[in-house]
C-alpha cells in the first residue's frame, strides 16, 4: 500500500513542478516577443556548475530574476 502513496506524492509533486513552469513561462511571454535574455544564464535558463576532479558538471535552474525562464521579468 505504501507504494502508491509514494506514487501518488511522486505525480503531485511533478504537477506542482509542472504548474510551477507553466506559470513561470507565462510570466515571461508578458514581456512580448522583444523581452531580453537574463542577465546571468544569457537565456538558457540554467547554469552549469563548475567540474572538478571528483564531481560531474550539474545543471541548476538560474537563480537569478529569470527563475529558469530564460528571459527578465
Amino acid at each position: 500500500m505504501s507504494y502508491s502513496g509514494e506514487a501518488d506524492e511522486m505525480l503531485y509533486k511533478q504537477d506542482r513542478e509542472d504548474k510551477r513552469r507553466e506559470m513561470l513561462e507565462r510570466r515571461a511571454r508578458m514581456g512580448g516577443p522583444d523581452v531580453e535574455d537574463c542577465e546571468n544564464c544569457g537565456g538558457e535558463g540554467f547554469l552549469l556548475s563548475q567540474a572538478t576532479w571528483n564531481s560531474p558538471v550539474l545543471k541548476h535552474d538560474c537563480p537569478g530574476r529569470c527563475l529558469g525562464t530564460g528571459v527578465q521579468p
